[in-house]
């Protein structure tokens, strides 16, 4: 941010965008202007011609709303969508940015909630997790309760996390997937429970319910984040419900972020946010520079094998041990794979070969 504004860039902090007006006669589309409100004001800024238009038309986080240690978050069903209602204002102007109803129209199915505990001069929770884990904290991968009925999941960052963040501060983060059901330790619904319920749970799961009194001593805080639309972007769509990163016929704006069309890279990553706005960018200002490309690893036989090893929990087996059959049986590549020997042994005993 502050390079940009070395290079003249203004910044105008809250604000809000409501709506965004185009140009689209003939095939073009160009971006002309944008309304905003500000301290309770409406008001609007024309685009200058060269000027380029970079809309995130969808948000993970978007009505996001946080309860605390002994609150609740309340679930927010407003019709007011922020990033999503002007992304609905710009659908109905032309089929080519795409149909935000796909991705915003059913919380019940995209909504889910975490929660980050911080602890303060604690000695039982991280030494306990790094002995679980065998490693210090901060180099262990998520970690998910197959048997937990929110099905919670729990990871521990690498101290510190926040900047001035004390040492003797510590944080965790964790989420559930199922709300509505009741807990194995509270008997409330994921989505009912204040902070300090869910962490109970959480504790519970560990293995450290004889402890939850003396740890609840030393918790600072565990803040409820119920997020409507966290995984939205994974609901069911065909093409066209993305728009194109660049629209057809655009010549001064674009869509960076998870509701953009990017082929073969997947959602949910840091990386799809960054390579649609490398498209976004590299291609409005004309740069001769091409987005990083997506590594085809849906091709590569090895990753391929290695991931089947991982699912049939083979992974501690070197690779040459297990016969290639096993690990691709009942798979669409070990069907083509017999495919290919058949064909093979085929041609070796005929004079006319298949194809």
């Amino acid at each position: 941010m502050k390079w940009l504004e070395a290079q003249g860039v203004q910044f105008r902090m809250g604000c809000e965008i409501t709506d965004i007006s185009f140009d689209l006669s003939g095939n073009k589309k160009r971006a002309v202007s944008f309304r905003y409100k500000k301290d309770g004001k409406e008001l609007s800024q024309d685009v200058n011609k060269n000027d380029p238009v970079f809309f995130t038309n969808g948000s993970m986080t978007q009505n996001t709303t946080r309860g605390s240690l002994h609150q609740p978050a309340v679930l927010n069903r407003s019709e007011d969508k922020g990033c999503f209602s002007i992304w609905k204002k710009l659908a109905e102007r032309s089929s080519d940015f795409g149909h935000p109803e796909k991705f915003c129209e059913d919380i019940d199915k995209t909504k889910w909630m975490s929660f980050p505990s911080t602890l303060k001069d604690d000695s039982i929770v991280f030494p306990y997790l790094e002995k679980l884990q065998k490693n210090p904290s901060g180099m262990n991968g998520l970690v998910t309760i197959k048997d937990s009925n929110w099905i919670l999941s729990w990871v521990v960052p690498k101290d510190p996390h926040f900047i001035s963040q004390p040492e003797n501060v510590k944080v965790l983060w964790a989420y559930a997937l199922v709300l509505d059901k009741k807990g194995n330790y509270i008997p409330k619904t994921f989505e009912e429970c204040t902070g300090e319920e869910m962490f109970k749970e959480l504790l519970y799961h560990m293995g450290l319910e004889k402890q939850i009194p003396e740890i609840l001593s030393h918790t600072i805080n565990v803040i409820p984040a119920l997020m409507p639309y966290i995984t939205s972007q994974f609901m069911p769509r065909v093409a066209g419900d993305r728009p194109q990163v660049i629209p057809q016929g655009s010549e001064n704006f674009a869509f960076p972020g998870q509701y953009a069309e990017a082929p073969n890279d997947c959602v949910f990553t840091v990386e799809y946010s960054v390579r649609t706005a490398m498209v976004a960018v590299y291609g409005l200002l004309n740069l001769d520079k091409p987005a990083e490309q997506v590594y085809p690893a849906w091709y590569d036989v090895r990753v391929l094998a290695t991931a089947a090893k991982t699912c049939m929990g083979l992974s501690n087996l070197p690779l040459e041990q297990i016969p290639v059959g096993k690990l691709l049986e009942k798979s669409e590549l070990g069907k083509l794979l017999q495919l290919s020997f058949n064909l093979r042994i085929w041609n070796r005993f005929v004079s006319t070969p298949l194809p």
